[in-house]
């Protein structure tokens, strides 16, 4: 089983990749049997079933996975999960105790495609193999794994936005820290600089002081000495 067949509603290159990945977590969330496999990413097309809907890709894609897998060519690879058998007959089961019209309809769909591979002529499977309706239990033991899962959803959702605002929080002392670092430094560099003019303009008074006396002392001298 792949997510194959469901990435086309995740946009981005990448969307097989986080198709499995999605998938890989229904299975945990629901304790669905299966194994991680890898298979090239540029797997070649196979022959497409008509599913009419989540489930019928289900069973195509488990049908099909490891033909497309053995005829792709050479890649980079990346895991998927993989139904086991067991994992497999759960995953049925589950889907006809929650929603039999749909699971009888769906698996005549694919015994249509598939009869002469499973070896099945015997025509489409009767109404009276599934359960009359839903069955309350495992109905309301979907919405149990449901609501646990928003739960969940919600809970990793609050606890990323602490973590970004730690973030943003760190960020900002550290460019506040930056800011402050960086004004003390001009403020040192402007008071060196300050310094320097004081210190050049006192020089320069200074040798101007000097030429003065010396001037004076030549006046002096040369009145004295005619």
């Amino acid at each position: 089983m792949t997510g194959r067949h469901i990435k086309d509603s995740i946009p981005g290159p990448d969307g097989e990749r986080q198709a499995d990945d999605t998938l890989k977590a229904l299975y945990d969330m629901f304790s669905v049997e299966y194994v991680l496999k890898t298979r090239p990413t540029a797997a070649a097309p196979t022959p497409q079933a008509p599913p009419t809907s989540f489930r019928g890709a289900l069973l195509h894609a488990l049908t099909t996975a490891g033909a497309g897998a053995a005829a792709a060519a050479p890649g980079p690879s990346h895991p998927f999960p993989g139904l086991t058998a067991n994992g497999f007959a759960e995953l049925m089961r589950m889907d006809a105790l929650l929603d039999p019209d749909k699971a009888w309809r769906d698996w005549n769909v694919v015994l249509g495609h598939y009869s002469a591979a499973v070896g099945r002529a015997r025509g489409a499977l009767p109404r009276a193999v599934f359960p009359a309706a839903p069955v309350p239990a495992m109905v309301a033991w979907l919405q149990q794994k449901k609501d646990q899962a928003e739960a969940e959803a919600r809970a990793r959702a609050a606890a990323e936005a602490r973590a970004a605002e730690m973030r943003e929080a760190q960020q900002a002392a550290a460019e506040s820290a930056r800011l402050a670092n960086q004004a003390r430094s001009q403020a040192l560099s402007d008071m060196r600089v300050r310094q320097a003019e004081i210190q050049m303009q006192r020089s320069a008074e200074s040798i101007e002081r000097m030429g003065c006396i010396g001037t004076g002392y030549k006046v002096v001298y040369e009145d004295r000495w005619p």
